[in-house]
């Protein structure tokens, strides 16, 4: 048992994070004309474990994204890849819809769907700032929750623009109060202990007055009934009135 507990306690350390690490993120996006994608953003867009920075995503690799590897290349040796490796037209581009959505820590955190731009529905808006708050545990160097907060730009200014080239996505970390497991199981543990001598008392108190009730009986004399006692008492009485 012992040996287990030992083997469990490596694994999870093996997986925890330290201050400082890179937290790994898969973008998800969808536009109208590409449909759905997905890839790992850069190393510079990552998330640091426990520690708040700022970085931004440009558009246009969210509108080329393709199935490829982006963490392991560096932004100036990016290129942006089509389904058809053809640069694409500026006018397509104002108007497309596209939304996006990102995971973190290997899949067991995500931020719901967001709109980047979408001129069908909000035309003179766009996506300004992301901001992705994580609620961690630095004692076990896990992620907890993650949350996020749009921002959208009016852009009633100059609505010729269009889609935005890039916007500015927020990593914010908050630190949970640790919980001490092993003082809570032992409290557990004590409380578990007082109900059960509690129960032990109050049986052995109830089977101590059921054996005194029987071993006491009512002392009445040899022969007669508790009738025929009643019965001399009031001839006794009757008696001594005369």
């Amino acid at each position: 048992m012992k040996c287990l507990l030992s083997v469990l306690t490596c694994i999870a350390a093996s997986n925890a994070y330290r201050l400082g690490d890179s937290v790994g993120v898969r973008v998800r996006c969808h536009s109208s004309s590409n449909g759905s994608a997905n890839f790992e953003a850069y190393r510079h867009q990552l998330p640091r474990f426990g520690v708040s920075t700022k970085t931004r995503f440009d558009v246009s690799t969210l509108l080329n994204g393709d199935e490829f590897n982006l963490a392991q290349q560096t932004p100036n040796e990016h290129q942006p890849l089509t389904h058809n490796n053809k640069r694409r037209d500026k006018t397509k581009d104002d108007a497309e819809h596209i939304k996006f959505s990102l995971s973190f820590d290997e899949g067991f955190h995500h931020i719901p769907w967001l709109d980047v731009y979408n001129p069908s529905i909000y035309k003179n808006k766009v996506l300004e700032s992301l901001i992705i708050t994580f609620v961690y545990s630095g004692s076990d160097g896990s992620i907890h929750a993650v949350n996020r907060e749009t921002k959208y730009h009016d852009n009633k200014s100059n609505p010729s623009n269009g889609m935005p080239e890039s916007f500015v996505v927020e990593y914010v970390w908050i630190e949970e109060a640790d919980v001490d497991v092993q003082g809570g199981l032992l409290m557990l543990f004590v409380a578990v202990l007082i109900v059960a001598i509690s129960g032990m008392v109050g049986a052995c108190s109830s089977a101590t007055q059921n054996v005194k009730g029987k071993g006491s009986p009512v002392k009445q004399g040899k022969g007669r009934s508790p009738l025929d006692i009643s019965s001399a008492s009031n001839v006794e009485g009757f008696a001594k009135q005369f």
